[in-house]
This record gives C-alpha cells, structure tokens and sequence, in this order.
C-alpha cells in the first residue's frame, strides 16, 4: 500500500472541507450581490417610469405623437433603458424605439420577464377624468441583463479576490503550523525509530525536539518506556535462551537414548507377538492331545478293573484296544502339530541380527496364524501371495517385524467405521530385492497424513499409539538394511517395501 503522511493526509481533508465550505459561501455572496442589484435597478427603472409617467399618460390622452416621441427619445438615452413600446389599449404599437419587441399582455401592473438577454417593465398608462380611472396604453420598458452585469462585476470580483486571499492566507498558515507541531516531530520520531539498534537496546532513546506536552510527547515517552522493558526483556531472554539451549541438549540426548529403547523395545515387540501367537496356536492341539490321553487313560483304568475282577470280556478287551488306538492316533498327531509349530517359530525367531537362511512361504504362514484370531474377530481377510520358491539368506526377524507392524497398523487405523477389510500381502525378488507389496482397502490417509506417516510419533489416534511403529520399520528398512519404504493413499492404504538381499547358495 502507498505511503502517505498523517500531517498531509490531515491537511488535504480539512483544506478540502475548508474549500467546499469557501466555494458554498462565496457562491451565496456572489448570488445575494446578484440579487441585490437587480433589486437596485428595478427600483430606479421605476423611479424612471414615475418622473414620465404624468406626460406620457397626458400625451396619449391627447393622442401627441411628436411628444411622446420626444419624451422616449429622451428616456432611451438613460443607461438602464435599452428599448420603449408604447401600446394602445387594443395592444397594438403606438411607438417602439432601442430594442423594443412585442410582449404578451400582462394583468399585472409590473411584471419581470425575461427574452433574448434583456427584461422588460410593464406599465399600463392610466387618466382620471370625472373621477373615472380609464386606461389609456402600456409603457414597456426594456432593460438588458448586461446592465446588472456592468454594476455586479466589480462587486463579484472583490468577493472572489477576498476568497483567494483568505484561502491562500489560511492555507499558508495551516501549512505551517501543520509542518512545524505535526509532520517535523513525526518525521523526526520515523527517523529516529529506523535508526533503533535492537541489539543494544539499553542505550537508545527517542528524542523529537518537542517543546510542548502533547500528545506527541506522551507517544515519545511512552517508546523510549517501550525500549527500555524491551532492552530488560532482551537480557532475560538472552539468559532464557542459554538455559534453554542446555535444557533442550539434555532433552534431546534423553529422548533419543528414549527412542532408542523404543526402537529396541519395538523390534523386540514383533517377537513377543510371535511367542503369544505361538502359544495360543500351539495350546490347542495340546488340550486335544491332553483331552485325548486322558480319555485313553479313564479307559485304561476301567478295563485293569474288570481284569482284576475276572469280569473283562473279549468285547470289552476289542473297545479298549479300539479306543486305544483313536486316542493314540490324536495324540500323535497333536504332537505332530506342535513340532511343527515350534520348528517353524524357530526358524522365524532365530536370533536378531544374525543372517541365515529364510524360507518365506513358511514365514509368513507362521504370521497370519498367529494374527489368524484378531482377523477373524476384526472380521478381515488377509490374501497373501508368495513368489519365492527358494530360501534366501537374511535377518530372520525383519519380514515377521515388517509385516507384523503392518498388520497391526491395518487393524488399528485402516477399519475404523467398517463391516469388513480385505489386506492383500505380495512377496516376490526382483534382481536381488525383495519386494513386498502391501495393501489395505481402509479409510485411507489424506495427502498431508501420508507425507508424515513415517515420522517419529506421528499417529492418527493420539493418546491411543505412540506413532513409532511405522517409523521404527522405515529406520530398519532405509538405515539399517540400506532398502527403501513408500507410501500411497489414493484408495485405502498401499506400503511398498524393496530389501536387497542375497539368494541361498542352494
């Protein structure tokens, strides 16, 4: 915006109020001048018509045509009388001379008119005779405007010459005192403020030079007030800040060794998760395999107690060894259940860091039954599609730590509000990457979400998660296995993981 001075922008306001003001009055004066004088020369038009009104009024009587042409004659070179008709009773025109015209009758006996730059007086022209008033013609007598013009000018002229002078006196002087108590002191203060040095607040002061207690010296105080609390609050920020600086360096160092022991805490997380899976899947075929000995061992008992007794039977022996058998058979294989169980959780709990062999199909079998019961009471459906026919040699722990964080993240923010969710997983190698293609149709992330979704603490459902778990894997696949991690969120919410790894020797 253009900058524009207080002092002019006041001056221009009451200086144009002031003209208005001005050019309304001396438009009133010029007017009542006007009228004045046209009111002056009606009155000596009349004093005219009433010196000849006697003899012309005789003249027509006697119907004197020679004298009433030497009485207008004589009236016509008067400076106010430009023109004189003299009409009959009937209108018509006795005598006309100057710039006489015809005019429409009038019932008035003097009535102003205006035509062609000039105005006429009209009399009618009357005789007393045996005490009878009878009419005997009009007198119109015609004046120009130029006359008021001639007699007004010099008047008018005086009244624009004194307005000009007391608008210049006036405006020279407001001029002054306006630069002089108002535009110098608050240039000066400007200035002065410019000039500040906010690093060394202590020694500043503004100063205008103002000799009088104003309102602009209260502004010059109240600054230089201003400046001295900032200057003291400068000082205790400037302490502020070193205490702050040695708070936020013990801060730091605390909330990193903190997430840290998150980060470590968070790995281990996908472990713990594994275990408890892992323990729920292998409690059931061991209360079968429980269920099924005890069953054998209540038949076992029953048929020692009928051999004691001499009363067990060929049928009897044929149930038990029937029985036997069945319980046998289901303890088996419940035993087989569980071996595999725990040989397949050994392979994918091997030990953090330390690079083997990985069979990935079984890996993420391992996961989804450990995950299969929260799924199924989430109602979601998890497809997962491995293209990975051969082992491959890396840490065990990052694809349960990877896709076990994925999965819970999908559970915890992706259906929220909805019936049903479909998670796709795709595991495939393309020249020595691993590439893991993840995918749920939940809500989805808006832009800004998914540009912080990797960040430290970010979440969705503060108060609820810490919103490292996302950012706890980025650091794992982009710093610790040199991999890359991205996000889409266009119609639900895809995670696409690359790893570089080596293929088994076999």
């Amino acid at each position: 915006m253009q900058h524009s001075a207080i002092s002019k922008q006041l001056f221009t306001r009451v200086f144009s109020v002031y003209l208005v003001t001005a050019v309304i009055i001396t438009s009133f004066q010029i007017t009542d001048e006007y009228n004045h004088t046209e009111e002056s020369i009606n009155h000596e038009i009349l004093n005219i018509y009433e010196t000849f009104k006697l003899a012309i009024s005789a003249d027509l009587w006697t119907y004197d045509i020679d004298s009433l042409n030497s009485i207008v004659q004589g009236m016509i070179k008067l400076d106010l009388v430009n023109g004189i008709e003299i009409l009959d009773t009937d209108g018509e025109i006795i005598l006309s001379m100057g710039i006489a015209s015809q005019q429409e009758n009038q019932s008035r006996n003097q009535v102003l008119s205006s035509a062609s730059g000039k105005h006429s007086y009209k009399m009618d022209q009357y005789i007393e005779k045996t005490k009878q008033r009878l009419l005997l013609g009009t007198l119109i007598i015609y004046s120009k405007y130029e006359n008021i013009f001639n007699r007004v000018k010099y008047g008018i002229l005086l009244i624009v010459i004194s307005a000009l002078l007391k608008t210049s006196c006036l405006w020279l002087i407001f001029s002054f005192f306006i630069k002089k108590y108002l535009a110098s002191p608050l240039l000066r203060f400007s200035e002065q403020v410019n000039q500040v040095n906010f690093d060394n607040l202590s020694e500043q002061k503004i100063d205008i030079k103002s000799m009088d207690v104003n309102e602009l010296s209260f502004l010059q105080d109240n600054f230089n007030h201003l400046l001295s609390k900032l200057s003291d609050a400068s000082t205790r920020l400037d302490q502020l800040n070193l205490d702050l600086e040695d708070k936020v360096e013990q801060r730091t160092s605390e909330l990193n060794n903190s997430i840290k022991d998150l980060t470590e805490s968070k790995k281990m997380n996908a472990l713990s998760i594994l275990v408890n899976g892992m323990a729920h899947e292998i409690n059931t075929p061991i209360g079968v395999a429980l269920t099924g000995n005890s069953h054998l061992l209540t038949n076992l008992q029953k048929a020692k107690d009928k051999f004691d007794d001499n009363t067990l039977s060929k049928q009897d022996l044929m149930n038990f060894f029937d029985t036997a058998l069945k319980s046998s058979s289901l303890v088996d294989e419940c035993a087989r259940k569980v071996g595999n169980l725990v040989s397949r959780f050994k392979k994918v709990s091997g030990e953090v860091n330390n690079k083997s062999e990985v069979v990935v199909q079984e890996v993420v079998e391992t996961i989804l039954a450990v995950y299969r019961h929260q799924l199924e009471k989430n109602n979601v459906n998890i497809r997962t599609f491995v293209e990975i026919k051969t082992p491959i040699i890396m840490d065990p722990s990052v694809i349960p730590q990877i896709l076990s964080t994925f999965i819970e993240n999908s559970l915890a923010h992706a259906f929220q509000g909805l019936d049903r969710g479909e998670i796709q997983c795709t595991f495939y190698v393309a020249d020595s990457v691993l590439k893991i293609r993840y995918f749920d149709n939940g809500v989805g992330l808006r832009e800004l979400e998914a540009e912080r979704i990797f960040d430290p603490f970010y979440t969705t459902n503060r108060g609820l998660h810490t919103g490292l778990g996302l950012n706890i894997i980025y650091n794992l696949v982009v710093t610790g296995l040199g991999g890359k991690i991205s996000c889409t969120s266009k119609t639900g919410l895809g995670l696409n993981v690359d790893l570089p790894i080596k293929p088994s020797s076999d």
